[in-house]
């Protein structure tokens, strides 16, 4: 999926029209139509204000020219080499691992976010807008459950 097709995937999946975000990047609503037809790609400090003002990381809307099967391959390799990607196959299905602790925890998380997305419109939502916003979603997790973790000690302490 190239740039311009993930700022319009956002764009919508938040609700956004394009005037909307033309006016959070401060830019034209038709240099907005250029970006996402892919008659424009926008620069890297562009790329910047539109991931701030749809609130995802610049990452996810970096072109990563994974177009082919050929270049999944040989991504797959190139993560076998530099992550210690993990591949078994078993009843003549095949599954990823990564020795790397912190690719196995995200793995996790993928799973347990991919979970339940394919039942209804509004969980598929969910699901696409986990994928654009990680690591965001995880972080906000992660304090929602340290608040609570305190939130829960203050209570204990009160009740002493």
């Amino acid at each position: 999926m190239n740039v311009g097709s993930k700022i319009k995937k956002i764009r919508q999946l938040r609700g956004w029209t394009q005037e909307l975000l033309a006016i959070n990047v401060n830019l034209s609503t038709d240099r907005i139509k250029h970006y996402e037809t892919g008659a424009r790609v926008p620069k890297p400090a562009q790329l910047e204000a539109f991931a701030s003002a749809l609130g995802v990381p610049t990452e996810f809307l970096k072109d990563h020219d994974i177009d082919t099967c050929r270049d999944v391959e040989h991504v797959l390799l190139e993560l076998e080499s530099t992550f210690g990607l993990e591949i078994e196959e078993k009843d003549g299905k095949f599954t990823i691992d990564f020795a790397d602790s912190e690719l196995h925890s995200f793995l996790h998380l993928w799973a347990k976010a991919k979970s339940g997305s394919n039942t209804d419109s509004e969980s598929k939502k969910k699901y696409e807008l986990w994928k654009a916003d990680y690591p965001y979603t995880h972080t906000k997790e992660t304090e929602k459950k340290i608040k609570e973790i305190q939130r829960k000690n203050k209570e204990a302490e009160s009740k002493k």
